[in-house]
This record gives C-alpha cells, sequence and structure tokens, in this order.
C-alpha cells in the first residue's frame, strides 16, 4: 500500500470515518483491487498514527458496506464488487447471473405440491384448498452462497412442476418452454432488512447481517398471475439499479 494520505485530526469528522474513506477511494478507485490484501489494524494504527481501535472502527465500517471481508486467521482483503441486477426486466435468477458471465447453480430447499398460506392463495387468486408448488432454493454463483429464494406456483397451470429439475436450469425457462407459459411482467417491492439465524446460515453471513429483501407477483400474459415469491439477496454482494423516469405535466 502506497503512503497514505494523512488524516486531518483538527476536522469534526471522526478519525475512524476518514480513514474508512480514503480505502474506500482506493478500492472504488481500482488502486486497491479485489482479493488484495489490505493492511491489518496494527499497520493502519502505525501509518495512520491514530489508535489500534480506531483502526478497527474503520475497517468495521468498510466490512459493513461490504467493501471488504475479514478471512480469520488469514487477513482482511477485497471484497469482489457488486453484482448489479436491474430490476427493469423480469427475469431469473439464472439469468441475470449468467448474464454477468458467472456460473449459476443451487440446492434445493424445499419442492412440493401443498396448501400455500392464505395470503399467498390470495395473491394467486385461487382458493384456499386449492394446492400450490412450494419451491426454495439456495441460489450461488461461482460458488458463492447468495440468494434465498422462495415461491408458490399455481399447480394447475403448471402441473408436475414438483417433480421437475429446478436447480439446473431456469426456472422462468422452464414454465416457458415445458408449460408453454408466457410470462410478462412481476410487481415486486424491495426493502432492506437484517438476515435472520436462518439466512445468516445459509448464506454463510454474520446474523443481522444486511439482506435485500424482495417480494412481489408475476404475471401472464392475460393477467393471470402464475408466481408469489419472496427472495433475500446478501446486502454485500447484490445492489439493484432502477430506471426512473420524470413525468411532464402541462402548464
Amino acid at each position: 500500500m502506497n503512503v497514505p494520505d494523512r488524516l486531518q485530526k483538527q476536522m469534526p469528522v471522526p478519525l475512524y470515518y476518514q480513514l474508512s474513506e480514503q480505502l474506500r477511494e482506493r478500492i472504488e478507485s481500482g488502486a486497491l483491487a479485489a482479493g488484495d490484501r489490505i493492511p491489518s489494524v496494527q499497520e493502519l494504527s502505525a501509518l495512520y498514527d491514530i489508535s489500534p481501535m480506531t483502526a478497527q472502527k474503520a475497517v468495521a465500517e468498510l466490512v459493513r458496506r461490504g467493501l471488504v471481508e475479514v478471512r480469520r486467521g488469514i487477513g482482511t482483503f477485497v471484497a469482489p464488487p457488486k453484482v448489479t441486477f436491474g430490476l427493469q426486466t423480469l427475469s431469473s435468477f439464472s439469468e441475470d447471473v449468467l448474464s454477468h458471465g458467472m456460473a449459476p447453480h443451487g440446492q434445493l430447499l424445499t419442492q412440493a405440491l401443498e396448501l400455500p398460506p392464505e395470503r399467498v392463495a390470495a395473491r394467486l387468486e385461487q382458493a384456499p384448498n386449492e394446492p400450490a408448488v412450494h419451491i426454495a432454493r439456495l441460489r450461488y454463483y461461482d460458488d458463492i452462497p447468495a440468494a434465498i429464494e422462495e415461491s408458490y406456483l399455481s399447480a394447475h397451470l403448471c402441473p408436475g412442476l414438483e417433480d421437475e429439475d429446478v436447480v439446473s436450469q431456469s426456472l422462468y425457462t422452464l414454465l416457458e418452454s415445458r408449460y408453454r407459459l408466457k410470462l410478462d411482467h412481476a410487481t415486486q417491492t424491495v426493502e432492506a432488512v437484517r438476515a435472520t439465524a436462518y439466512e445468516a446460515h445459509l448464506l454463510h453471513i454474520p446474523v443481522q447481517s444486511p439482506v435485500a429483501l424482495l417480494r412481489g407477483v408475476t404475471y401472464l400474459v392475460d393477467g393471470r398471475p402464475i408466481e408469489v415469491f419472496k427472495a433475500a439477496y446478501r446486502g454485500d454482494r447484490f445492489r439493484f439499479e432502477l430506471q426512473t423516469v420524470r413525468l411532464r405535466r402541462e402548464g
């Protein structure tokens, strides 16, 4: 690491934040690349003439932002850049990951024909006693556990889906090719939440780590709902991009 810029100790901005910002700028500029080791807390303390506690707080801030990752017994390294998914088009996890030149795969958690919760049945516009196909998968890209996806799908629109291979192929591609369903759009929400113990265990992240929670309904071209879904994405690995348009008003 090159000779660092001095921290401005007379400024009201906390020293740990100044240091974390300097390191962030080096990471985002490419001066520190993915996989590079950053100095240890003791080394940062000596380089910047600050206390180890201040240096540790700066590193913790970078970890919180997903810019670096701590490998126990080895050191702290610059994390891979976050994968950006656009929300303008209807696409599957597999399709999105492949578009970034990475290899998607998954682990099946649940695949069964069962009665959905009442709120799910209502969103699927089906009777409470009508079964749905429940699918839950842990999704990976390049061997990194990245997201937990859970879906309920209308069983009468895709009979036998509970027995199909939904791990090695895109679910949306399967619906379109095997069942000749024409997917059209989805309504969804995105919110920042903290990982539950279950999610943290599957995603290999600390409990209470930030995750992006997507919830929504997928519709066919004729307006019928086909899927109610929920997905938890690691906040340190993903970000989502939206395009907005300002409405023009006359007068």
